[in-house]
Formats: C-alpha cells, structure tokens, sequence
C-alpha cells in the first residue's frame, strides 16, 4: 500500500451520508480527512491543517465553482491546492475543468481509481515518488493514470521473475525494459508478470532524453495489450 504520509484530504459534500462515507474509506487507507458540507464556510473557516488535495462534488462545485476560480488566482492559504470534482458526468464536467481544476471523476464512483488520483496529485504536490502493491493497483491501471495526468517519470515494476522498467514523457510510454528485452514486447512480459503480484516505484523526472523503444500512442498499445492478455486468459469457465 502506498504511504499517505502527512496527506491531508477535505471532503466538500452537501450529502451527509456521502461525505461521511467516501471520508472512511479515505481515512481506511491512511488519509487525513477532514469533512465539510460547504466549500465557502471550509474556506472562510481556520482549519489546522490545509489540505493537500480538495475533493468536492460537482453540485458543490457548480454552486460555488467562483469561489474555486478566486482560490485560484489569489494569494490565500488554499492556492495551489488540487480539486477534484466527483459526480455525474455531463457538460458541467467540462465547465469545471476550464476553472483549471485537476480532474473530474465521474459516478459510480470507482474508488480505487479516486485513490490513486488523489494519491499522485499529493505526490505531485510534495514533489515525491509513488510506490505501491501491484495487489492493489494492476500495470494497465497505473499506466492509465500516469498517462492521463500527462505525467513524465520511470515506473520500476518488481515481480518474482525479475524487474522491469516503462519510461514516460508527457504521458506517453516512450520506452521499456525488461532484461534484454525491450518495446512492446518488454510491456507485455511485464504484463504477463505482475498477474503472480509484485510491487512498483514511480519517479517523476524528465525522460526526454531516453532513447525510445516504443513509438505507438499508449492507448493504442493499452488496447492491444488488454487484448492479447484476455486472448491467453480464455474465456470464463475455461
């Protein structure tokens, strides 16, 4: 499990019960939560801590999305802090975006997907690395978020056949290594690997540099690898 050390969440949620729970289920996993059902009483109120990451739901959000656009663009306690939005997907999604929020998760909320989120932008926030179960988070998973926040680093993937490295730059998997393998054949061993378990370390760093080995767009290569790793599975029952 990845360490949340000194990671602070807030949770905005007019819904008593919904604030409450997604709150357990961070705090089951090592967050600090804090929970408050209006973004302008958190705001104008003293916390004793503020948070690394806010995360608001999007009728909140739409509510007081003003008030996230001034939390933006002055000098308060609270700039620079990530908001996530959660709710049901829609144009509203894209207006919030525009406020230059971090990112949208959409309901039913999958909340191992949130997690990881959440747990990268703090990461991003405290300029440190990430490292975790493969247990708790697949290959194809990591690389979506990784890809999908644009993200440039070395994800180094320890399995009980060996270790394996996948080099991003901008959120594109420019390279990989395993052994004296390397491309897409290197992902798809890695793949094949981490079913038995394991664990990873991401670093965030420039790759630009790195000599590629992979040149196809990582959502092409994703798909394909998914493909051919259900094609060896079989189908259910088999």
């Amino acid at each position: 499990m990845m360490s949340n050390a000194a990671a602070h969440i807030l949770v905005v949620d007019a819904d008593d019960e919904s604030r409450r729970q997604l709150g357990k289920l961070l705090q089951r996993d090592g967050f600090q939560v804090a929970d408050v059902p209006c973004l302008v009483s958190a705001v104008e109120s003293t916390l004793q801590v503020i948070p690394d990451v806010i995360v608001i739901s999007r009728f909140l959000a739409i509510l007081h999305a003003e008030v996230m656009l001034r939390l933006r663009n002055c000098h308060t306690p609270f700039a620079g802090v990530p908001i996530v939005v959660y709710g049901d997907p829609g144009e509203a999604a894209d207006e919030l975006l525009a406020f230059g929020l971090d990112d949208f998760v959409a309901l039913p909320l999958d909340y191992r997907f949130l997690r990881l989120r959440l747990r990268m932008l703090v990461s991003r926030r405290k300029a440190k690395g990430v490292q975790g179960d493969l247990a708790h988070m697949p290959i194809l998973d990591l690389v979506q978020v990784f890809s999908s926040f644009g993200r440039s680093g070395v994800l180094v993937v320890e399995t009980v056949t060996g270790k394996g490295t996948i080099y991003f730059h901008l959120g594109q998997i420019v390279a990989a290594q395993v052994g004296a393998v390397d491309g897409e054949e290197a992902l798809l061993e890695l793949l094949r690997a981490a079913g038995a378990g394991g664990s990873f370390t991401f670093e965030a760093g420039s790759c630009a540099q790195v000599v590629k080995t992979i040149f196809r767009p990582t959502s092409h290569i994703l798909l394909g690898l998914a493909n051919v790793l259900d094609e060896a599975a079989g189908p259910p029952g088999v």
